[in-house]
Formats: structure tokens, C-alpha cells, sequence
């Protein structure tokens, strides 16, 4: 999961990706950096605040889906697959001995309930795990972060502890895309238990 150090402001940004990432790697103010680095930084001596930053769970896996699975495949090329779309093809018995039209055809093919029938099995992916990994580094609890804040909020909340968040924007928003993406009946059961303890610890509500 992508982690960031704002050195100048003494703090690490945890996010996710189809959270702000394309934002957040632009930023002159923030560094990316491995889980081991951030073990060190916020296990360490010298205090580092940590700010986790997260989205609602059923609007970030509509925006994988438009992103991934939607957008990218509309206006591709014949380029190289996105490894979260590998990810999916390995699970659909794809990748990596398909040929790629088949393997375009097939993820071109996949319906938003099709997706969501697949989640169980590739919710592992970085785009898709949940977000409440971000405690942890590896194996390694990580201690409870300073501040949690939903990306759906005015970021003018946090200034005054993170400067450097205001005005970013949302590089990696799909707009209007695939609106009518429905989540319901079983789908929207199993979803909520996938994402349970994302829907508690960040304070999201839960759909019935």
C-alpha cells in the first residue's frame, strides 16, 4: 500500500490506491517510501504524526471498476496489461498464456455484477485490499495512526497539521463514468463483509 513522508512536516501519509495516489505522487512535498522505511520512521525515536487517508469503501471499488476496467480498456492500444488487470486475468485462467486479444475481450466483457461475483478472489490486489491494512507494515502493527481523514471531506480541516494536502486534486477521479453501478442482494452482502472493518475503523456507513 502506497506510503508517502512529508519530511519537512515531520509526517507519513497513508493511502491507498483509487485514493488520491495520483495526486499525492506529484507532490513536491512528499517522498514515497517502502514499508520498511516506514517501520523505522514511525517506530523510531524522532516523532513522526501519521496521517491515514481514507475513502468510502463502495466508491473506491466503483472506482476501480470505471478506472481499470472501464476507461483504461476503452481507449487502449495494444500496450501491456495494468498488473491489478494481470491480477484479474490470472484469476479468470487468463494470464498468462491467452492471447491478448482474448485477454482484452474477456476483461472488455466483464460486467460490474461479474466483477463483483470475482471480488472474494481478488480483493488481495492493492487497488482492492482493504483499507484497514494501512495499520499494519508487513507483519507489524503499526502504531494507531494521529488522524484518520475521509478524502470525501474539505481537506481545509487538516490544514493547519498538513499544509501540504490542501489543494491537491483528485488526478485519479473517473468523472461520470459507468454511473449506474449498483451494489446489492448478495453482492452487496459479501461486499460488506469484505470490507467490514473498513466500514468501523474509518467511520463509513453500511448500506442494506
Amino acid at each position: 500500500m502506497p506510503r508517502f513522508i512529508a519530511e519537512r512536516y515531520g509526517t507519513v501519509v497513508s493511502t491507498s490506491y483509487k485514493v488520491m495516489y495520483s495526486s499525492l505522487v506529484q507532490s513536491p512535498y512528499l517522498r514515497e517510501v517502502g514499508e520498511s522505511d516506514v517501520r523505522k520512521v514511525l517506530l523510531g525515536r524522532q516523532k513522526y504524526r501519521h496521517i491515514v487517508l481514507a475513502r468510502d469503501p463502495y466508491e473506491r471499488v466503483r472506482s476501480f471498476y470505471r478506472d481499470k476496467l472501464v476507461k483504461d480498456l476503452n481507449e487502449r492500444e495494444r500496450r501491456p496489461f495494468q498488473w491489478c488487470q494481470r491480477f484479474i486475468l490470472r484469476q479468470m485462467g487468463l494470464w498468462p498464456f491467452a492471447s491478448y486479444q482474448r485477454k482484452l475481450t474477456a476483461l472488455r466483457s466483464l460486467t460490474f455484477d461479474d466483477f463483483l461475483a470475482i471480488l472474494p478472489s481478488v480483493q488481495n490486489n492493492g487497488h482492492l485490499r482493504p483499507q484497514v491494512s494501512l495499520l499494519r507494515s508487513g507483519r507489524h502493527e503499526l502504531p494507531p495512526p494521529d488522524m484518520v481523514h475521509q478524502i470525501e471531506s474539505d481537506f481545509s480541516t487538516i490544514q493547519e497539521v498538513a499544509p501540504f494536502l490542501t489543494g491537491l486534486g483528485r488526478a485519479n477521479a473517473t468523472g461520470g463514468l459507468a454511473q449506474n453501478l449498483v451494489i446489492s442482494g448478495e453482492a452487496l452482502v459479501q461486499f460488506n463483509e469484505i470490507y467490514y472493518h473498513d466500514f468501523n475503523y474509518f467511520g463509513y456507513e453500511f448500506k442494506n
